[in-house]
């Protein structure tokens, strides 16, 4: 009778342990993912000094990672030629700055494998997803859909769920993949990061621009209003979108008047950037297309933190004296967007402002 009974309790016991150990391994994958998240996209929610901290991988270099190793070494990483994948950070005259400045996640260096790699709660090595992605099976950037970002862990059996539910039902619940897949759809995810959570809208911005001066300001009407807007992309860490809009009249004293652009990335569609401190600037134009070099009434280039799911920041110019040339905004006009690339290469496309 005692054996039988100290039986049920050591039973009892380890049953105790094992989903003590069971619970410990699945919030640690959902902290791990969590970490990953935040690695990729960043937290504006995040707030330092009266602002919000602006860091993550896409924030920086203006895409998604390709696999996760891309989050903690910039040297051959993701399959690519040994040396840098992508551009080092460095800072521009515009004084914003762009490009890799990982690692985006702290990690620990495994003893057995020498690599430094964040793995699932259950350390799996080999979830299917590839070696530079540390063991998960599902590491997937919808590229060509949706822009949504997937991950998932085998959990405990290191096995893709069933298709059938009745055979999803039977598992052991921490033999589950996790996050879970659609119903009868194993290795599909719902997504961790969507396209809303970094991308911003800047298809069409408004400029307002303010005559501080006391004098009215006669438009030339041989100068269009050039702005021109630069951001961060896997080619470029600092790509160029430029839109002209038509102006004529006059500026009146003491007043202000808007100005909309219509931006269009390199293949015409509406420009959607990666969320950070973006630079833009207001230039002469005279061919009614592109910037010139000439700056629009010595006006000096101006950082903006754009915020993903919240309204566009205050694009504002200001004439502080009776020189300038150009600055009153007709109600409407045709505005070109050009996107240029110091590798090489420009695409025109346009817009109705």
């Amino acid at each position: 009778m005692v054996i039988s009974i100290l039986a049920v309790a050591a039973f009892v016991a380890v049953s105790g342990l094992e989903e003590d150990d069971g619970q410990w391994r699945l919030d640690e994958t959902r902290n791990r993912i969590e970490r990953i998240r935040t690695a990729i996209v960043g937290d504006p929610d995040l707030r330092a000094n009266g602002g919000p901290v602006v860091s993550g991988f896409i924030v920086d270099v203006g895409v998604p990672p390709p696999c996760l190793e891309a989050l903690i070494t910039n040297d051959g990483s993701c399959g690519a030629a040994a040396g840098d994948t992508y551009p080092r950070y460095s800072v521009n005259s515009d004084g914003m700055g762009a490009g890799w400045r990982g690692p985006y996640l702290s990690v620990a260096v495994e003893s057995v494998t020498g690599l430094a790699a964040i793995r699932d709660g259950w350390g799996n090595t080999d979830g299917g997803a590839g070696a530079d992605n540390f063991g998960w099976a599902v590491f997937t950037y919808d590229e060509a859909g949706d822009g949504s970002i997937s991950i998932q862990s085998l959990g405990a059996d290191l096995a893709a769920d069933p298709a059938t539910a009745a055979d999803y039902d039977a598992l052991d619940f921490y033999s589950r993949d996790y996050p879970p897949s659609s119903a009868g759809d194993p290795g599909n995810p719902d997504p961790i990061i969507v396209a809303e959570d970094y991308l911003v809208d800047m298809s069409t911005v408004q400029v307002s621009l303010w005559n501080g001066t006391s004098i009215d300001v006669v438009i030339d009407p041989a100068i269009n209003l050039c702005f021109r807007f630069t951001y961060p992309t896997a080619a470029d860490s600092f790509t160029t979108v430029e839109s002209v809009q038509e102006i004529s009249g006059t500026f009146p004293a003491l007043s202000s008047t808007s100005v909309e652009f219509s931006l269009t990335d390199g293949a015409s569609n509406p420009l959607q950037v990666p969320w950070g401190v973006r630079a833009w600037q207001l230039f002469e134009s005279t061919d009614g297309t592109t910037c010139s070099t000439v700056a629009f009434v010595d006006h000096t280039p101006q950082l903006v933190t754009l915020l993903p799911r919240g309204a566009l920041p205050d694009f504002d110019w200001t004439a502080l004296h009776a020189s300038a040339t150009a600055v009153e905004a007709t109600g409407t006009g045709t505005g070109t967007g050009t996107e240029t690339g110091t590798g090489g290469g420009t695409e025109t496309g346009t817009g109705t402002g």
